[in-house]
This record gives structure tokens, C-alpha cells and sequence, in this order.
């Protein structure tokens, strides 16, 4: 097995860029290229990122090219996500590099451990949440890997998925009146951080039999709670519990959560501040919790030092090579392309 654990410097880049990084990474561990590897990285400029099996169609992407907002789609499930006021992580290890036993659930369990203890050496006290949003499957069989948090089994090495939430030639786009589910922050899933109750730190994660994938995003303030402008809400759907009905906004629901908010002018701005108002309630900022807000460099130290102590690694600094960063490019470019055509 490789014996190479390597932690990248902190970049700031597109969407798309830090997309295909992260999905190299997962890749070259996948591949024996690497044992293991860590970095963090800052989005610029701003980006929406969906799930796995999210369409582009559940943003108005035509508003996100006029505010600069880049759109690109995850590997790993979960909802979308407005990566703006954050820092986020990647994180990738190989089976044979670690002692886990329940594979790979100890993973995920030891990913929220360096999280909360980075977060405590910030000056935060939190806790992982229990529970489950979604279930987890693994696929066993001969040319399927397992994907957590979603139910999708992952293409076969050497093929490149079809566009997922891409809609068929005269297919109607996605619907509009989504499920709180659709934005991460407005539900929690097993092992995401919390501060009373509250999401501070968002995290999927993705698997095979030979490497365990994780990446996330810890709020630094509350600049993703902008989403709200950019999903579509739909006007006309029904009245949601307790409401009157008439002339109304779905903006889903998840479980135990109110989800309508009344439009009068069809143009789902009430259904946003309904929407705003519960990503507000339900999600928190480091920004919110602390007097002073840790500079890049010291959270970055934090939890770079919390992950090496709870994995039991010592990381050293390394950039990508030349022919790595190539494929990082063509791949970023790859995505830029699919947002460009699905936009069209």
C-alpha cells in the first residue's frame, strides 16, 4: 500500500476547480497514488454546489450568472449549498491505511471527532449530530462503489457519469417546489455539527472498498443563507399545514418543519423570507459564536492539527503535479462546459 499522506496548501478558486481537486484526490487515493490527503480551500468567486442527483433546475440560473455566482454539482449527495462566507475541507484516506473496523462508518465518526476538536481549539463547543436524514447504502456487487448520503450507486471506475439532474431532450425542468432538503442548511444528517442545535458545519461523504472520501464546509458567517434568492420557489402550489389556501409558495418540507410561505405576486419573494428566516433558526456561523472571528490561517492550523491527531497522520506539505494540475484543469473545464450547455 502507499505510504504517502500529503496536506496541499490552502487555495482560492472557482467552483469548478475545486470540484475536479477534490475529485482527483479521490481518484489518485482510490488509485494508490496516496494514502492519504488533506486540504482546504476558499471559494472565489462565490458558487452554488448541488448534490449528486440535483438538477441545475432547481436554481434560476440565469439570476446566478447575473450576481457572479458560479453553479457546479458535487460528487458526493446531500443538498445545495451557497459556499460564500466558509472554510472547506477535503479529506481522503485509503482502507489499508487505517485500523477501522466498521467500514466506513468509523471514518465518517472520526471526520465529525476532527472537526468538533478543531472547533474547540477555535474556542467553540459543539457536537456531531445523531440521527439519520437519508439512508446510507452499500453496494457490494462486482463494478458498483456505495455513495453515503444518497441512494445512488456510483458509476463504474473508468466511466464517466451521465449528467444526473441534466433534463432529457423536451423533458420540463425540474420542479420547482422542493423539499427543505434541497438546501443543506436546512436539514442535518448524522455527524454534521451542531452548536445547540443548530448546523455549523455541513459534511458528505463518499466510499469505496479501497478509499473513504469526505469534504465540507464550516460557516465562517452567514452569507449562505443568500440561496434562498437563487432557488425557485413556484407559485399556485397548495397551501402547506395550517395555512389558508389560494395563491402559494412550496418551498418543501422536511421532517417536523413548517415549509409555506404565501405569495401574492407570483414571484415567491414572501415564500424566500419564510425560507430565510428558517435557514437563520436552523444554521450558525462561527461569526455568530465568537467575539472575534479567527483569521484564515488560524482556523485552517486548528483543524488541520485536530484531523492529524484523531487520524493519527503526519501530513506533509506537497502541491500537485504538473500532470495532476493538467487533469484539474481539463476537469474544471469539463464542468464549466455542462453548466454553459445546461444553461442555454
Amino acid at each position: 500500500m502507499p505510504d504517502k499522506t500529503i496536506y496541499l496548501p490552502r487555495l482560492s478558486a472557482d467552483g469548478f476547480q475545486n470540484m475536479a481537486t477534490d475529485e482527483y484526490l479521490f481518484e489518485l487515493c482510490r488509485g494508490e497514488g496516496i494514502s492519504a490527503a488533506l486540504r482546504f480551500y476558499e471559494w472565489k468567486p462565490p458558487a452554488v454546489s448541488l448534490g449528486y442527483s440535483q438538477p441545475f433546475h432547481l436554481l434560476d440560473l440565469e439570476k446566478c450568472r447575473e450576481r457572479g455566482i458560479d453553479v457546479v454539482r458535487r460528487m458526493t449527495g446531500g443538498g445545495a449549498i451557497l459556499h460564500c462566507e466558509e472554510l472547506t475541507y477535503c479529506f481522503v484516506i485509503r482502507r489499508d491505511s487505517t485500523r477501522a473496523g466498521a467500514w466506513p462508518k468509523e471514518m465518517a465518526n472520526a471526520v465529525s471527532r476532527s472537526l468538533v476538536l478543531g472547533l474547540s481549539r477555535l474556542g467553540v463547543e459543539s457536537s456531531a449530530r445523531g440521527g439519520k436524514r437519508r439512508r446510507v447504502t452499500v453496494e457490494e456487487s462486482s463494478g458498483s462503489r456505495g455513495c453515503v448520503k444518497c441512494d445512488r450507486r456510483e458509476e463504474p471506475r473508468g466511466r464517466r457519469p451521465a449528467d444526473p439532474g441534466a433534463c432529457a431532450p423536451g423533458e420540463a425542468p425540474h420542479r420547482p417546489d422542493q423539499r427543505l432538503t434541497d438546501i443543506c442548511f436546512m436539514s442535518g444528517a448524522e455527524n454534521e455539527i451542531e452548536v445547540s442545535g443548530r448546523k455549523l458545519a455541513g459534511c458528505a461523504h463518499k466510499f469505496t472498498r479501497e478509499a473513504f472520501f469526505s469534504h465540507g464546509s464550516v460557516m465562517t458567517g452567514p452569507g449562505h443563507i443568500q440561496i434562498v434568492q437563487l432557488v425557485r420557489c413556484a407559485a399556485g402550489t397548495p397551501a402547506g399545514p395550517g395555512q389558508a389556501s389560494g395563491s402559494s409558495a412550496h418551498c418543501g418540507g422536511g421532517e417536523g418543519q413548517a415549509s409555506h410561505g404565501t405569495v401574492e405576486n407570483g414571484d415567491g419573494e414572501p415564500a424566500r423570507a419564510v425560507l430565510a428566516q428558517g435557514m437563520a433558526e436552523r444554521s450558525i456561523s462561527l461569526s455568530e459564536l465568537l467575539a472575534r472571528l479567527p483569521a484564515m490561517d488560524e482556523m485552517e492550523l486548528a483543524f488541520r492539527s485536530a484531523f492529524e491527531s484523531v487520524f493519527e497522520l503526519s501530513l506533509r506539505p506537497e502541491s500537485l503535479s504538473p500532470a495532476g494540475a493538467g487533469l484539474v484543469a481539463e476537469r474544471a473545464e469539463e464542468k464549466r462546459l455542462t453548466l454553459a450547455a445546461t444553461a442555454c
